[in-house]
């Protein structure tokens, strides 16, 4: 399947947009050459080499110092387990961490019916790291180690690029190409010929949107066993070229 990295809403079919200069260029060489201008846009598209997973511990007790305790040996226990699967220190990182007390709202009272505070009944601790995994082949492996290891806060899982520069200089190759198809064909319509090459102006290289898929510790257990289909990522390039017009 093709995972698309930007989605457009497609309405009335319109040409690109091209602009063409019929000034007396042509009798007078010293006068502002004459120009035609198209856009032109190219994709390029590569399988997901990289994987981001975010997956924590929450842990809840009576006070906030047990609750510490016991997220705390979970977590290296997540960690350790995180290593195992062959990921390195440096694509581990804490993503989130936070203390908060558990309430509980009491009803009205009897007396004057005002509304009771709310009483402290616990505290919560919850910890997340942020997982690159550079093998995608272990990525079905580290999500059942995660889950064995006691992570029941798994967030989203991300699919993207490590480095989108070799496909993004691909797809503006295509978007130079598309635009001089254009331009020849404007120009033999027109009874002209491209000349030179006068200017080039890139309208933006889209990056391919890491495509990210919601995880619980039941889908991760599941998937660790399942194949886990990447797809491809797509990158957009627009530019506009003007080209000198030679009769």
């Amino acid at each position: 399947m093709r995972i698309p990295a930007t989605f457009a809403c497609l309405g009335l079919l319109m040409l690109p947009p091209v602009a063409l200069s019929t000034t007396a260029a042509l009798a007078d060489p010293a006068a502002t050459p004459a120009t035609i201008t198209v856009s032109g846009e190219g994709t390029a598209s590569a399988p997901p080499d990289m994987a981001v997973l975010t997956t924590g511990v929450v842990s809840q007790a009576d006070d906030a110092a047990a609750a510490l305790k016991a997220n705390s040996a979970a977590m290296e226990a997540l960690v350790a387990a995180v290593r195992g699967a062959g990921i390195v220190g440096a694509d581990i990182s804490t993503s989130g961490f936070s203390v908060q007390p558990r309430y509980t709202y009491p009803g009205q009272n009897n007396n004057g019916g005002e509304q009771q505070a709310p009483k402290i009944v616990g505290y919560e601790v919850r910890n997340a790291v942020t997982i690159k995994v550079r093998d995608m082949k272990a990525l079905g492996p580290l999500l059942d180690s995660v889950v064995v290891a006691g992570a029941n806060d798994v967030g989203n899982l991300s699919m993207t690029l490590a480095d989108t520069a070799p496909l993004a200089d691909k797809a503006r190759r295509a978007a130079i190409a598309d635009a001089r198809k254009k331009a020849e064909a404007y120009a033999e319509a027109a009874g002209v010929k491209l000349g030179r090459v006068l200017r080039i102006s890139e309208q933006g290289a889209m990056s391919p949107r890491a495509f990210a898929m919601p995880v619980s510790p039941d889908s991760a257990k599941m998937m660790s066993s399942v194949p886990v289909e990447a797809g491809e990522l797509d990158i957009r390039a627009t530019v506009d070229v003007a080209w000198e017009i030679v009769p």
